[in-house]
């Protein structure tokens, strides 16, 4: 009998966690998804006893993020994303098309300031470059300039970039 509860819960925390995911990803892409592929690079560089560092995840597009984002509409950009975890004193910014508004390029540079490996320099090239043509999105949240998260759709490329990086 406590195997067979066991298992009921285990079903039902599984199935919760993976809607929260897809939810969660649902307030970011504005598009219903389970869940990102299997990441194309990822850089973690650690984090401090404070949760400093810094971290890159390129992802492969998902054709279903790809459609949304070439159809961007109004509701795409001014209602998203939308980030329930995030604290009160977190600023989001909404989806932009790029080129990157000048208004936005000190927190552009400081998330692709932690470039120490060779492998992480073209990734963060490739996110420079996108961003500065046109065909590509960006949104990002932040607590400070020395703290943010920022979010890159590359429609060229196929790729997405998740950036986190704080001091």
């Amino acid at each position: 009998m406590l195997l067979g509860i066991f298992n009921v819960y285990q079903k039902y925390y599984h199935a919760k966690s993976l809607d929260d995911h897809a939810n969660y990803l649902e307030g970011i892409y504005a598009t219903r998804i389970q869940k990102l592929p299997a990441a194309i690079y990822n850089y973690d560089s650690g984090r401090s006893f404070q949760g400093d560092g810094s971290s890159l995840t390129v992802y492969p597009l998902p054709k279903v993020i790809k459609n949304r984002f070439q159809k961007a509409d109004k509701l795409l950009l001014t209602q998203y994303p939308k980030f329930p975890e995030y604290g009160e004193d977190w600023q989001t910014v909404k989806w932009h098309k790029s080129p990157i508004d000048s208004q936005y390029n000190s927190y552009l540079s400081f998330a692709l300031s932690d470039g120490g490996l060779p492998g992480i320099k073209n990734h963060l090239q490739a996110i420079n470059s996108s961003l500065s043509r046109p065909g590509s999105f960006y949104s990002f949240v932040h607590r400070s300039l020395l703290d943010i998260d920022f979010f890159v759709i590359d429609l060229q490329q196929d790729k997405i970039y998740h950036i986190n990086h704080n001091i």
